[in-house]
């Protein structure tokens, strides 16, 4: 006997014996086993149905993936109003095809393995296979019948999406017009005919549009929506949606309201170059042409670039109000550009112009400062670079400082490191544009002029709140409040006690000529300093008063003191307090240029159960060097 016939004298026994527990278990319907080989623990009443899934994992273009397919039985019994659900008979064939809806179905030939109710297999789809929504379809066909079913299967390369649409700001009636771009996300490669589609939706969040739109042949699709004359006011949403990637852009949607006048200024030169003086001429209309009489003119400037411009520009000589004219015109005078102007420098004043009847608009204009009448640029074939003892290919484009071309004109090129440089000669041609050859020669530094400097004002050591009349129940006197002001020099001498509390309140009471009875402030050295002046001045005679008033002071350019305490034992409680008080009281004695350690220590002692410290005598530090 060979090995073919044991075999099949073994299967033969084994299913001899799975038929005889089948029809020995009293488990088991043998009609519908016999039949369709389902094993059901009682008779279906009826047609036994049957359902299908299958299951795509892996699939790619190009690449290996694997299908997992399945029936399941469905039936009712007499006793119960549920479906019941048992696994499906085995499969006797699945065919799979992949369809699309721009294509013909393409047949697919897995090897499939069939084990009873499951049969899997692996999958490889083509590698030309564009973008788009695909679909597996699969006929198959077990015991119970034959059925079919489409599995989904979106087949996409990662992207980028970016939209635009024409406008930001639109009106109900107008028509929104809309443009995209997709691109491969991996080398941002333009994506031709990818699927996908516009979606619009209004401020409440309903979708008014939902439009089919693929990509062009360079991964462009744009699109349009007419909006109602009734269209809901607010943001409304545009976006373009390509499978799970998209992106979105907001547009606003409002009635337009035209003003009924404007404002408009120019400046009376393209730019203006050091020791000139700067002038800004400017109407206010209706719009109908008609001028705006006795408008006013609110400016606000701004100025940009590395040039620091002048303190006083911005405090004082830059023009902040205007009056129109009857002729709806005006003119602002600007302060003459210092000779130390370097490189460009932008003023811009924004202008806002309120007419007679309270109504607003606003605008702006900008005044251009040019150390230099030109501006050039150069490109080099070396990445913008020069090389020494090569003949270097340089273009140059020579512009004026507003950007306005230079045609035809003669330049001579020098090396600004090199003084004796006799230079090199060339010319522009209509586009402003000049070559030239060039050794730059050795390498060498460039001293760059350092930008002018500006020193900010330096804000009030000391200055005064408002103060409170306790009696009256009112302010201070206008004569009071001027004296008060008087006190603020004398006040500037107790910053030098500037600690985290910077603000000291001080109570006064003043008789009736004038003389302080009483001045009561906290218990540190800033406030005590504080009520120390106070006492020694004078009110303007009067009534009785009862002030309470506040000084505010900011830490004044003085050197600082700082000690560390070193002790064999524990340092006395308060002991470093005191320490601080007395480094802050020699402020206004220390040197205002010297940095550093000093090269002495001063000894102390104290006894145990005594409050009393006893100075000794200054040591020299020995880490510290002494200085010259």
């Amino acid at each position: 006997m060979d090995d073919k016939q044991k075999e099949w004298i073994a299967w033969s026994v084994f299913g001899v014996v799975m038929l005889a527990a089948v029809f020995s278990s009293p488990s088991v319907c043998r009609s519908t086993y016999v039949k369709y080989g389902l094993v059901m623990p009682t008779c279906a009443d009826g047609i036994v149905r049957q359902t299908a899934a299958l299951q795509v994992s892996g699939a790619r273009r190009g690449g290996d993936g694997y299908l997992s397919f399945y029936a399941t039985a469905h039936y009712t019994t007499r006793d119960s109003d549920s479906v019941e659900h048992v696994p499906g008979p085995a499969v006797t064939s699945v065919a799979v095809s992949l369809t699309g809806d721009a294509m013909k179905p393409l047949a697919l030939t897995p090897a499939w393995n069939l084990w009873e109710g499951t049969a899997s297999a692996p999958i490889k789809l083509p590698a030309d296979l564009p973008d788009g929504d695909y679909k597996l379809h699969a006929d198959y066909e077990t015991k119970l019948g034959k059925g079919s079913l489409d599995v989904p299967l979106p087949l996409y390369t990662p992207a980028r999406i970016h939209v635009i649409t024409d406008r930001p700001l639109y009106e109900p009636g107008n028509v929104v017009k809309f443009r995209a771009v997709v691109l491969r996300a991996r080398d941002l490669a333009p994506l031709d005919k990818r699927p996908g589609k516009w979606v619009v939706k209004d401020p409440s969040g309903e979708i008014l549009l939902e439009e089919k739109a693929a990509a062009s042949d360079w991964g462009v699709v744009s699109g349009s929506f007419p909006l109602d004359k009734g269209a809901a006011t607010g943001n409304w949403l545009v976006s373009w949606v390509s499978h799970d990637t998209s992106d979105e852009v907001a547009i606003k949607v409002q009635p337009f309201t035209l003003p009924r006048f404007r404002i408009e200024a120019t400046a009376s030169k393209p730019y203006y170059a050091p020791n000139e003086t700067p002038s800004v001429k400017g109407a206010v209309t209706y719009s109908s042409g008609a001028p705006v009489p006795n408008a006013k003119v609110e400016i606000t400037w701004n100025i940009s670039g590395d040039w620091p411009a002048p303190l006083e520009w911005e405090a004082t000589l830059l023009p902040r109000q205007a009056v129109v004219g009857a002729n709806g015109r005006f003119e602002l005078a600007l302060p003459k550009i210092p000779a130390d102007l370097q490189g460009r420098a932008t003023l811009t004043a924004n202008l806002a112009a309120v007419d007679p009847a309270g109504d607003r608009v606003e605008g702006s204009v900008a005044v251009l400062l040019s150390q230099d009448g030109i501006q050039v640029s150069a490109v080099t074939e070396l990445e913008n670079g020069l090389v020494h003892g090569f003949n270097n290919r340089m273009y140059l484009r020579v512009t004026t400082p507003d950007g306005r071309v230079v045609p035809n004109t003669k330049i001579k090129v020098k090396r600004a490191w090199d003084g004796n440089d006799p230079g090199i000669d060339t010319a522009l041609d209509e586009d402003g544009v000049a070559s030239l050859q060039i050794d730059p020669g050795l390498p060498s530094n460039i001293i760059i002029p350092p930008q002018p400097y500006r020193p900010q004002k330096r804000a009030a050591t000391v200055t005064r709140g408002e103060a409170e009349e306790l009696i009256d129940g009112e302010g201070a006197s206008l004569a009071d409040q001027v004296e008060l002001d008087r006190w603020l020099p004398a006040l500037a001498a107790c910053a030098k006690w500037f600690a985290d509390q910077n603000t000291v309140k001080v109570g006064l009471r003043v008789d009736r000529g004038g003389g302080i009875l009483a001045a009561s402030a906290g218990t540190d050295p800033l406030a005590q300093c504080t009520a120390t002046v106070v006492r020694s001045k004078r009110l303007p005679a009067g009534r009785e008063r009862l002030y309470t008033l506040s000084f505010t002071y900011v830490d004044p350019p003085l050197s600082t003191l700082s000690a560390s305490i070193e002790a064999t034992l524990d340092a006395p409680e308060g002991f470093d307090g005191l320490v601080d008080e007395l480094t802050r009281s020699a402020r206004d004695c220390l040197p205002l240029t010297d940095d550093g350690d000093l090269p002495s220590m001063l000894t102390w002692r104290a006894t145990a159960g005594s409050k009393f410290i006893e100075l000794g005598s200054w040591i020299p530090d020995p880490k510290v060097e002494t200085r010259t």
